[in-house]
């Protein structure tokens, strides 16, 4: 061998500057790839097979049965050699490098070692979940078998609620058949009284319309005839009807009037004698006790005085004394009546004056008895007379005066309450006006405090206040009621 060197080839020749890159910004290669990485790997492949296939399909038989370069030849290595280094200097720093045969081998065997402990994890799971599933399986079982026993059972009572309803159905149907022909002839037996029902109230109502026409005209020509006896003649128009019952109308309500105070007075007068008579009843009981009192004190006076020559005198001087006393008191009450009983004549004279229209000056020298008796007695009278004679008007006229004798007091009533909102109104209108132009009150000094004046309630006794009431729904009555009452 000669010491002559051996020749390089230019491409030997060249340098290479080796790669070096950031250990920092380098990627872990022991770090497994992901599922994506995987998929992306795949359809590397895929796109490679394709581009192969397609390269085929554009060469000819001839270049498609010459071999491809072994890959173990040195052409082939230094070729693979320059792309691989190309495509690192090319290659950013952040991109992964593919990972080495040894590296995917390695991947693969922890892979399947990973598989195999998930395998058998899920083994373990699934045997689990068989013993699970065993055990409510025989749950199931036992709850079905309980179930079965119960749904016989059920089956029992039902088919002996089935017995028992159709017993009762069939009892239900022989009492309705039964029930059906009752009802049938009880329908039967209310039509046919129904059918005598009406019979007999057409009857009784054509009997009562003619009762009614008669009793109408008899009462018509009963009133006409009264009317005749009291005012001479017949009335013969509507008006001379109309205006001879404004006459007692008039006269029945100035009547009425007199009447209620008469009784109010009397009420009054009663209660003051009830009163009396109360009063009376507790002296002559306050006599009693002084009259036991003073024998008392007798008795004792004439045990203690036994010693004494004549005990007589004393017990008569003290028995006129007592006497005296009882006399006295007795002069007193006397009085009292007597004022009483002026005062009641008084009250019944103004009664008869104002029932009657009397101006007699002899009235006022009426004495307590017979004439005070008799005035009584006389306006009892009158009274009883009018009201036999409005006992004798038609029930429609008087109804049709008193509607309109109401409808006058509603509207009186109402024009009254009109003008007491109209005059309330004005009244609040002009205090408004009044505080809208009244100076405002400037506060000066200390505040001023109004003095509380206490609320002092008096109650009214109930008695008295029952008394009102009654008295109060007395006069409605009189006024409102029923004026054949």
């Amino acid at each position: 061998m000669s010491g002559k060197p051996k020749e390089i080839s230019w491409k030997a020749q060249k340098r290479i500057d080796p790669i070096v890159k950031n250990p920092l910004k380098e990627p872990n290669p022991f770090a497994l790839p992901t599922s994506t990485d995987i998929y992306q790997q795949r359809d590397d492949a895929e796109d490679i097979k394709k581009k192969k296939f397609k390269k085929k399909q554009n060469m000819t038989i001839m270049q498609r049965a010459l071999p491809e370069q072994p890959v173990s030849s040195r052409r082939t290595m230094r070729k693979n050699y320059e792309k691989k280094i190309n495509m690192d200097l090319y290659r950013d720093d952040d991109e992964v490098k593919p990972v080495g045969e040894l590296r995917q081998r390695q991947q693969h065997t922890n892979q399947l070692i990973q598989e195999q402990r998930e395998l058998f994890l899920s083994n373990l799971l699934i045997s689990r979940h068989k013993q699970e599933i065993e055990r409510l399986q025989n749950q199931k079982e036992t709850k079905e078998n309980k179930l079965n026993s119960i749904e016989n059972d059920f089956r029992e009572q039902q088919n002996i609620m089935k017995t028992s309803s159709n017993q009762n159905e069939n009892t239900r149907n022989r009492y309705r058949k039964r029930y059906e022909e009752q009802l049938k002839r009880r329908i039967e037996v209310g039509n046919q009284v129904k059918k005598k029902k009406q019979q007999i109230s057409a009857m009784e109502t054509e009997i009562t319309k003619l009762e009614e026409t008669l009793s109408t005209y008899q009462g018509y020509d009963i009133l006409l005839q009264d009317i005749a006896r009291t005012n001479g003649e017949r009335p013969k128009t509507t008006e001379e009807f109309l205006n001879f019952f404004d006459k007692l109308e008039n006269e029945d309500l100035f009547i009425v009037q007199h009447v209620d105070s008469m009784r109010a007075k009397t009420e009054e007068t009663e209660a003051e004698i009830d009163i009396t008579i109360s009063k009376i009843e507790e002296n002559l009981k306050e006599i009693d006790l002084q009259i036991e009192s003073l024998l008392s004190d007798m008795v004792n006076e004439q045990e203690s005085n036994q010693v004494a020559g004549s005990p007589n005198e004393k017990t008569g001087g003290i028995s006129n004394n007592f006497q005296n006393n009882i006399s006295n008191k007795n002069k007193s009450r006397n009085d009292q009546l007597d004022i009483k009983g002026k005062h009641l004549q008084k009250q019944i004279g103004d009664i008869f004056r104002q029932c009657f229209k009397s101006n007699d000056p002899d009235q006022n020298s009426i004495i307590f008895g017979q004439n005070s008796l008799s005035m009584l007695s006389l306006i009892e009278t009158q009274i009883e007379s009018m009201t036999r004679v409005i006992k004798q008007v038609d029930p429609l006229f008087i109804a049709k005066k008193l509607k309109l004798f109401n409808e006058k007091k509603r509207k009186e009533q109402r024009e009254a309450n009109q003008r007491k909102k109209e005059l309330e109104q004005k009244r609040k209108i002009d205090q408004m006006k009044e505080r809208a132009t009244k100076p405002v009150k400037r506060k000066d000094g200390r505040p001023l405090v109004n003095k509380v004046m206490i609320m002092k309630i008096t109650k009214k006794d109930p008695e008295e206040r029952q008394r009102e009431l009654m008295e109060k729904a007395r006069i409605e009555e009189l006024l409102y009621g029923n004026i054949f009452d």
